[in-house]
């Protein structure tokens, strides 16, 4: 999970809210937004997140089934949910199919969160392990990667590649290292993490790394390390 930053809802979605407000005997609510609406609403939420699944991190698309899903859910133990939260852009996110129900908001269902990718303390304590498990010391949210979201199925490749993520990310350190002979040379190795780390933050093409979570994690952990090897200046 990473990080997401929200922009400004799209003009679409604020018409439609007007267009609601002034209908008689309606109630705004997401249910009512037409297909045009909700298309634009997810258009804005999948290139606000990089084209990824604001929980997994896989690619998605419209047309891998892409769907709205909101933070707060609309029937929280099967209740309607507060009517200003259900067409609240700041409450909504885009995710993937949910792998048949196996997990994401598909496996979620209406459970509340207490972890949101809006919140950037809780991402910066996400961590992942050496087999590609997510994972927070907070036990909360860790209950929400792990039950909720279900996000280390054993039934789904995420762990796999995840681990496969992190491999690559060491493979192209060691790479660099060989290249540049920087084996003793724990400035260079920081700086090479520096540049990727910036990379991956920007994403200047639009959509974001699969799984970018996972490589910004080890690469601050990585300059971290190579920040304490460098010797202090006299």
């Amino acid at each position: 999970m990473v990080y997401i930053e929200k922009g400004m809802a799209p003009a679409e979605l604020e018409a439609a809210k007007r267009r609601m407000a002034g209908t008689p005997n309606l109630t705004p609510c997401f249910k009512e937004l037409r297909g045009d609406e909700k298309e634009a609403v997810l258009s804005s939420l999948l290139a606000e997140q990089g084209y990824l699944c604001a929980y997994c991190m896989a690619r998605i698309s419209r047309e891998k089934g892409a769907t709205i899903e909101h933070i707060v859910p609309q029937h929280p133990h099967g209740k309607v949910a507060a009517s200003l939260l259900d067409l609240d852009y700041g409450n909504m996110l885009a995710v993937c199919d949910g792998r048949n129900g196996e997990t994401c908001d598909k496996h979620r269902g209406n459970q509340e969160l207490k972890v949101s990718p809006l919140n950037r303390r809780q991402m910066d304590d996400i961590g992942y392990l050496s087999d590609g498990a997510i994972w927070s010391k907070d036990s909360a949210i860790n209950n929400d990667l792990n039950v909720v979201l279900n996000l280390n199925s054993p039934r789904t490749y995420l762990c796999k590649n995840r681990k496969e993520t992190r491999m690559a990310v060491e493979n192209a350190l060691v790479a660099f290292i060989k290249k540049h002979k920087a084996e003793d040379n724990p400035g260079a190795k920081s700086n090479w993490c520096l540049q990727r780390i910036e990379q991956y933050e920007k994403s200047d093409s639009g959509k974001k790394e699969e799984f970018v979570g996972v490589k910004l994690y080890f690469l601050r952990r990585l300059k971290s390390k190579f920040d304490k090897q460098i010797p202090a200046r006299r």
